[in-house]
């Protein structure tokens, strides 16, 4: 399913691919009313999102994103990308790949603003 992603100050995203369950938040689980959800769209954040690029973003955007999917007042839990490049030889392509997930047991958000490091 691909929806807007709000970003904040007006601006939207649409990742290349997220899911929300359905119904989210379920009401029959304990902390449903804590569900994290877009202030302007009014609906919960997705709780995966995928971002491919092949050719019109790279790396330092992907991380980017994955840091503002993750960032303490969003409510995304996974965030999935893979940077593809293709040479003359399809023998010779490369990719680069990054998962990264929340910190569900963390009750405050990090002190420093980069919510996701790299290895």
């Amino acid at each position: 399913m691909h929806i807007d992603i709000e970003w904040g100050n007006g601006r939207y995203k649409r990742p290349d691919a997220s899911y929300i369950p359905h119904p989210r938040p379920n009401p029959q689980l304990p902390g449903a009313e804590n569900v994290t959800k877009m202030r302007l769209l009014d609906r919960p954040w997705p709780t995966i999102v995928f971002e491919f690029a092949k050719s019109n973003e790279n790396v330092p955007q992907l991380k980017e994103y994955r840091d503002r999917y993750l960032r303490p007042d969003c409510g995304t839990n996974a965030w999935v990308g893979i940077k593809y490049y293709e040479n003359a030889k399809p023998a010779s392509d490369t990719w680069w790949m990054s998962v990264a997930v929340r910190d569900v047991m963390r009750l405050t958000p990090p002190s420093n603003s980069a919510v996701a490091r790299d290895s």
